[in-house]
């Protein structure tokens, strides 16, 4: 490396003096139309992989495994009408990753949903001892039909979660967007929209930051 840097340094103004001139009929603007490369620009829809920046898809998966712990693990599914998990025990944790345009519906209690990666996933489940954990996901639906203690939200947007009777629920969430949540009324669902707007001021006597919702229905 450091020898091609003194060479380099050593032709100085003439570095360009061993290249060959292009030929005037060598130029790309004085080919033939059937001769000339297509550009990046020419590109479109879902073939441009390399320009869009769409993510190769792994193998479909839906098995338990075991190592630190059990879990169920769904991946890379996509249209599938219901993935159905039945044989389920306490101690069991289910992760969904990379699916898309699917439902999942676990059965009994685990302990543990994680949603990553995923795009216009509903999910379905009873009951969870620890939590349901929605990550770096868009278009989610979640349905509890029984309890779980805490909702994680995070790099989300558009998720809706719908509540039983006997729902209560902590929302711990941070950079995620259109979020709601739907219980039950009298009649119809009551859908509830989480804020996602806040308003922070400093106070000067007890030099803390001071947060609240900031109301846009004027």
């Amino acid at each position: 490396m450091s020898g091609l840097f003194d060479e380099i340094a050593n032709k100085g103004d003439n570095i360009a003096s061993g290249l060959r001139k292009v030929a005037k009929e060598e130029k790309t603007k004085n080919r033939a139309e059937e001769d000339k490369v297509s550009v990046v620009g020419e590109t479109k829809g879902v073939a441009a992989t390399a320009v869009s920046g769409k993510k190769v898809k792994g193998t479909p998966k839906v098995e338990l495994q075991s190592g630190m712990g059990e879990k169920w693990v769904v991946e890379f599914q996509e249209n599938q009408e219901n993935i159905e998990i039945t044989d389920t025990k306490t101690k069991q944790g289910v992760y969904i990753y990379s699916c898309s345009n699917t439902l999942v519906t676990v059965k009994g209690k685990v302990n543990n949903v994680i949603l990553d990666n995923c795009v216009k996933i509903n999910v379905i489940l009873d009951d969870a001892v620890a939590s349901v954990e929605v990550v770096n996901s868009q278009r989610i639906a979640v349905q509890i039909n029984g309890y779980v203690p805490t909702v994680n939200i995070d790099k989300t947007d558009g998720i809706q979660v719908y509540l039983s009777e006997q729902s209560n629920v902590n929302f711990v969430y941070s950079k995620s967007s259109e979020m709601n949540i739907l219980v039950p009324g009298e009649e119809d669902t009551i859908e509830l929209p989480v804020p996602e707007q806040f308003q922070t001021v400093f106070d000067p006597k007890s030099k803390k930051l001071v947060t609240s919702v900031l109301d846009l229905n004027l």
